[in-house]
């Protein structure tokens, strides 16, 4: 007698560990070059910091005496900035792919489909006017369609040692807590952020912009660790179901 065909999802590569490890890889280096750029704008508005209270005393007790640190501070601001733009480059494209990826593996264990394509998802960020709010529409979109509790989880067989060995004691597993992914927030610090994207050239000019590029980074890297953890509570539950 033939057994029954499996169900269509079981074979499903999207279901395999293997695709859920290739998102989680991809997060853990956004993650990473994020928090990079964190401690880079940290540091360079110190220097911004720095530089402007250097400009207030040169205004008391002259360029003359000032200098050496005036100058220590250009040489400071002009080399962070380069880093800094490199630094945000690299997690412009870890996000990016990390974006991709999961966008890829949503719409494979979502219910409802997702409706944005892996591509829509990161064109949206480079398209003109359109980019004011469609990256904010799909990482809502993205965090919300893989909420913790539209899920949940069939009962689970588990074996006591106070029954029979052919009796077994049935479980439903808890839904674990998730970080929060405050996409909100994020987007709007971003927004900031890239309206103010043109370094200024006087050190100490800074010290606003390289806060909300920091705000920016901060809770963009939140916003990567929510998604992906919602990610994969889905992704454990579609596997547990099929």
């Amino acid at each position: 007698m033939r057994a029954p065909d499996a169900p269509a999802q079981a074979s499903s590569p999207e279901l395999s560990p293997t695709a859920l490890t290739a998102v989680r890889t991809r997060a853990q280096l956004a993650a990473t070059t994020l928090h990079l750029h964190v401690l880079i704008a940290g540091l360079t508005a110190l220097v911004a910091a720095w530089g402007a209270a250097l400009f207030a005393r040169i205004e008391v007790d002259g360029y003359d005496a000032l200098a050496p640190s005036a100058e220590l501070c250009a040489s400071l601001w002009s080399a962070l900035s380069q880093v800094q733009a490199a630094a945000w480059l690299a997690a412009g494209v870890a996000f990016l792919r990390w974006l991709r990826a999961a966008t890829a593996l949503t719409r494979a264990v979502a219910t409802p489909e997702f409706r944005w394509s892996p591509a829509e998802s990161v064109w949206s960020f480079f398209i003109p006017v359109l980019s004011i709010a469609r990256p904010y529409q799909v990482m809502r979109d993205l965090r919300d369609a893989l909420a913790p509790g539209s899920a949940p989880l069939p009962p689970v067989a588990r074996e006591e040692p106070v029954l029979g060995y052919r009796d077994a004691a049935l479980t439903s597993p808890t839904t674990p807590g998730v970080p929060t992914a405050p996409v909100g927030a994020w987007w709007a610090a971003f927004l900031i952020t890239s309206a103010t994207a043109s370094p200024p050239l006087a050190c100490g000019a800074g010290a606003v912009a390289q806060a909300t590029t920091l705000a920016a980074a901060v809770l963009g890297a939140r916003v990567v660790r929510g998604v992906t953890a919602r990610l994969t509570v889905r992704h454990l539950r579609m596997r547990a179901a099929r």
